[in-house]
């Protein structure tokens, strides 16, 4: 959080008008209005205005409310220039105040991905699959590593494949322009048809991978969601990827034949979770908004655009998220108890040789129940983490990496029940 450690206007009335034309003008001043906020914040320039707070003030002059002004001074901590100051930072210039809102929680690398006319919506769509790329752990990725069948795909092929596959429609544009030998600019309209796109696909033991097309003259940029890693690709090698996994069994296009030939079942009769993600439609008409009618009388300053309701907001990290896996919570080991059934004697034996048998009373049967498929899986992973530390080199990291996964799985073995 940037704080305001000199006051920069003379008077309140200088203030007070300042902030009346940031409110009044377009929603793109919502980085000067947070800066505003940040000074009657941080300074004492409300001594003369006859309210006590930041909060005070912006609720009764501009109908702002506390949880809109917190969300205002965040964006402009992140998109103002310098990070404080009035001025928006011209790599965000064209982005609508929405949409600065609704990327406030995403990395810089992924912003950086995201053009100004993507839409609300379809960012939303790509804050859910990092949000559920989050869920799968470090030592979940790296188990998956190991127990991924070998692939000669490129990161590159496996994206494109998974978004075909799930696209059936963009699947047979690029059917027959793969074939043919297309240009640039064909291949550009088939993979983003609104002039931009984000693929994106999961690979297994890497994680969520997104394909961001901005451009014909821009680059396609293959990110790593997990770790904000990014390559560069010429549109050559998008077809080259293409044509490399793009099957035509007839030696002629026929989408519906050549899909099943790539993916091995009928696009028409799978029905599966998808495993990829596009984004990328058509932009719609927007309709205009009604004029304000001639005899209306000029109202006070108030922030009106965007709707309150369709800032989101600024979300917070919980202490402790409800069913979230916390290894050792109040730094002590939880433990590990199982109950495992005695060892039988042999069939015919007796306790002690040459001694009658005495018959003892019945006792109550002890219902020994099968490990789940969960609790086989933990065990697994076990043995699967065993053999890694047999195989990987000894270093500091490494160690941390293993300690790690073993604090998660006996987490998870002790949230079963044996």
């Amino acid at each position: 959080m940037y704080e305001i450690t000199e006051q920069p206007f003379e008077s309140y009335q200088q203030y007070k008008s300042t902030m009346d034309q940031a409110v009044g003008a377009t929603v793109q001043n919502i980085v000067k209005i947070g800066y505003l906020l940040k000074v009657a914040r941080d300074t004492g320039i409300l001594q003369e205005s006859g309210y006590t707070t930041m909060k005070d003030f912006a609720q009764a002059e501009y109908n702002i409310d506390a949880s809109m002004a917190s969300r205002f001074m965040g964006i402009n901590d992140r998109y103002s220039l310098g990070g404080n100051s009035m001025q928006l930072d011209e790599r965000y210039t064209g982005y609508e105040a929405s949409k600065l809102a609704e990327m406030l929680t995403l990395p810089d690398e992924i912003i950086e991905e995201i053009p100004p006319e993507m839409k609300r919506d379809e960012i939303r769509v790509i804050k859910s699959q990092l949000k559920e790329e989050e869920k799968t752990s470090d030592m979940e990725v790296m188990i998956e590593k190991y127990e991924a069948k070998p692939s000669e795909d490129s990161d590159l092929a496996a994206v494109l494949k998974q978004a075909l596959e799930e696209n059936y429609e963009m699947f047979k544009s690029i059917d027959k322009l793969i074939y043919d030998g297309c240009k640039h600019e064909e291949l550009y309209e088939a993979l983003a048809p609104a002039g931009y796109a984000a693929l994106i696909g999961r690979i297994p033991g890497k994680g969520r991978m997104m394909l961001s097309i901005k451009s014909l003259s821009e680059a396609p940029v293959l990110i790593n969601t997990r770790t904000n890693e990014k390559e560069e690709y010429t549109w050559d090698q998008i077809f080259d990827n293409l044509d490399y996994f793009i099957k035509y069994p007839n030696d002629t296009p026929d989408p519906e034949k050549d899909y099943e030939e790539t993916f091995g079942h009928d696009p028409k009769k799978e029905d599966k979770k998808p495993s990829a993600v596009t984004v990328s439609e058509k932009a719609k008409p927007k309709t205009d908004k009604k004029p304000q009618k001639a005899n209306e009388k000029p109202q006070k300053a108030e922030w009106t655009e965007p709707k309150l309701e369709e800032l989101p907001k600024k979300e917070e990290e919980p202490e402790e998220a409800a069913g979230e896996e916390v290894p050792f919570p109040d730094g002590e080991e939880p433990e590990i108890t199982h109950v495992s059934p005695e060892d039988p004697l042999p069939e015919g034996e007796s306790e002690a040789a040459g001694v009658e048998e005495e018959i003892a009373p019945a006792q109550p049967e002890t219902e020994h129940k099968e490990l789940t498929s969960f609790q086989k899986q933990v065990i697994d992973k076990l043995k699967l983490t065993e053999s890694i530390i047999a195989g990987m080199e000894t270093t500091k990291e490494n160690w941390n990496k293993v300690n790690d996964m073993l604090r998660d799985t006996i987490t998870l073995i002790n949230k079963s029940t044996f």
